[in-house]
Parts: C-alpha cells; structure tokens; sequence
C-alpha cells in the first residue's frame, strides 16, 4: 500500500472547508497508509465530532504540527516556519503529498485542492482587481528574500514549479489563478455540499412568495443587497413576498444594522441560526432564494438550495452562477436581480421551467454524485507512480 500524506489546518472555526478532507480521509484510510496532518488536533476532533464523520484511529496516524494553543489569530511567519519543517520530514517518508488546504510547500511536488482564494495569496482579498506580489515590498522580501533563505517556496514558485498538480473548486478560481500565476496544471473539481432534504411527513408548505436567504450575517455576504433586491420586485411585481434571513448574526455594526432593516420592514423574518431539522424545514418552506456575494470561489449555500426545491437567483461572477448555470437566474445589478425575482413570482410557467432546471443541477451536487468525483479524482491520485 502506498504512503499517503494529507494535510489541513483545522484551526480556523468550524465551517464547510473541514469537510472536504474528512470525506478524502474516511475513502483513503482503507486503500492505503494514511497520515493526516493538521495544524490543530484540537480542531480536527472537534470538526470529526461536529460533521459525524467516524474514522478508523488504528488506520490514520494523527500528526499534529503545531500546539493547540496556536490559532489562526496567533499564527506568524515563525508557526509557519516550523509547520514547514514539520511536513517536510512526514513528506519525505510519503509516496503521495496531498494538500486540502489550498497550496502548502512539502518539499516536493504534491496535489493541492483549491478552497479559498484568499488562502493562497492575500492579494485575492483585493476585490478591486489582483494586486502582483512583486508590486508589494511587504510580499516581495517576504516570498522573495526571507521565504528562499528559510527553504520555504513561494506560491508563485510551487505553480510555475511545472510537476504539482492542482484541484480549483470552480471554473471561476480556476481563471483567477491563471490570471494571477499563468497557465498551471489544474483540474475542476466541486466540493462536496452535505446537505440533503429529509422526508418528512410534518414538513412545512411551501410559501409560494417566499424568498430564503441562508448565511452568516457578515459584510461579504451582502445582506444589505438581498434586502434591496426583495423590496425592488415588492414593488415591481406588486406582490407580497417575504424575505426570511437566517444566520448567525453576532454583535457586530454590520449584524446591527441589519437587525435595523429587519424592525423597519415587516415583510423580513430575521433567525439567528438554523440546523439540523429546523434547517432543513426552514430550506423547504420557501420558493426561493437571494444570493449576493460576487466573489465566491464556490457557493454551498447555492447548493443548498438547489437541492431544497428553491430557485436561486445569483449575481452573475463567481462560483455561485456556475453553480447554477443558467443565464436566466444571474443579474448584474440589483435592478436586474430584482426584475428576475418578480418574473419567477409573477409568471408560473417561467418559474416552473427554471424550477425543472434547478432540480436537474441539484443532482450535479448530490452526495451520490460527489462520493463517485472523489473516488475518481482519489483513485488516479493514488494509480500514479510515487511522486
């Protein structure tokens, strides 16, 4: 059997990224020696616990490389450093390197799956326009000068290196990199989304002229935009539609502001979280769905929703429209998304049409059909000779 090495940091906050790796390590621990690297052990077993996922412990090494008490506010080029030289020594005893944390240095060529851009270079947090490491003294001395000395590659240096291979989690990020680092070796490959409607018999009916709005209430999800775009078709379509947000909502200026809009319009139902059942029932008891982030590598939320019966409307760039695939349900403003919104309330053959189209995309994102992506993509990993 071969000698995998798979990594992740697992000291963010518990979010969808974590699943990624535990899919690849519940399907890699029975085909081969597997060691799991993570930053945090810590996270790991509470991200093990929190997603239900149960792995064998007599066949996956834990290799923690750093202590519990480093997080992501804490980290500095000094954790860095010793989680480079940590991995590198487990590297150099593996047949295959993989990476779901976006692009890490092991010391060789390794297979690194894509999950946020900002992950990979700072600069993609600019949505503005991407910003040229060398433009940057900070990014030039840092990749440049200190990187080399202390045996660290570059990003820059691991894409042009010619032997990695990478995994983008849409077309979107794809053509991001390549505009950021030119052409690479790459291949798309979608995370997997764990939500699946239950069969209930007590589910909720569908309010026809409700429109779901599922996230964290935070600034780059555009919340503000949402409620713009539901009060706009109110009004051209003259119908009463609903809009019902739910996410953690914090303590925050942005959450405040929100909860101000909410108070001023009675059509908004505002839920501080949902999961489990409550989730599921919520997800199902509307016709429709908002989204506004433009700069989304993927979209799971969108995914969500697809696979709930809703009908997403999304802006036209980033991962969600690809999501989605349909031109009919991606606008360029909030006028455009607003006009499309009081089209699918107004016209019931339109809706019923886009309604077949959502349906047909949500079995792209199906458990079923990710399980056979990840064993393909997993299985030609392991199929080629030792890197």
């Amino acid at each position: 059997m071969k000698n995998v090495l798979l990594y992740y940091n697992f000291s963010y906050p518990l979010g969808g990224g974590d699943i990624l790796p535990l899919t690849f390590a519940s399907w890699l621990q029975s085909r081969c020696e597997l060691t799991l690297a993570v930053d945090s052990e810590a996270g790991f077993r509470r991200a093990l616990e929190a997603f239900g996922f149960s792995l064998d412990a007599e066949r996956i090494k834990v290799a923690p490389l750093l202590p519990d008490r480093i997080n992501s506010h804490s980290h500095n080029f000094y954790w860095s450093y010793r989680r480079s030289l940590r991995l590198k020594r487990l590297a150099a005893k593996a047949d295959i390197c993989i990476s779901a944390a976006n692009v890490i240095d092991f010391g060789r060529p390794a297979h690194h799956f894509i999950n946020m851009l900002s992950g990979v270079d700072h600069a993609f947090t600019a949505h503005s326009g991407i910003v040229k490491p060398e433009t940057s003294f900070k990014g030039f001395l840092v990749n440049e000068v200190i990187r080399p000395i202390a045996g660290m590659r570059s990003k820059k240096r691991i894409f042009a290196g010619g032997r990695e291979r990478f995994y983008s989690n849409s077309k979107y990020v794809h053509n991001r990199l390549a505009a950021f680092y030119g052409v690479f070796h790459d291949t798309i490959f979608y995370p997997p989304t764990t939500y699946e409607p239950q069969v209930s018999v007590d589910a909720p009916p569908r309010d026809p002229l409700r429109v779901i709005c599922l996230g964290r209430i935070s600034k780059e999800k555009r919340i503000t935009d949402i409620i713009d775009v539901v009060e706009r078709a109110r009004g051209i379509s003259g119908k009463d539609i609903k809009l019902t947000v739910a996410g953690p909502c914090g303590n925050g200026g942005y959450a405040a502001m929100i909860k101000q809009s909410v108070e001023a319009r009675k059509w908004i139902t505002l839920i501080d979280g949902v999961f489990g059942k409550a989730k599921d029932d919520l997800l199902r008891s509307g016709s429709f769905a908002v989204h506004a982030r433009r700069d989304e590598e993927f979209g799971i939320a969108v995914t969500e929703y697809l696979k709930a019966g809703l009908i997403p409307v999304v802006p036209d760039e980033g991962g969600s429209c690809e999501v989605v695939d349909k031109p009919e349900l991606s606008y360029s403003s909030n006028e455009d998304a607003a006009g499309k919104l009081a089209r699918l309330v107004s016209d019931n053959a339109f809706a019923r049409s886009m309604r077949e189209h959502c349906q047909s995309r949500a079995m792209t994102f199906s458990r079923s059909e990710y399980e056979k992506r990840e064993a393909g993509i997993l299985e030609k990993i392991l199929s080629e000779s030792s890197t």
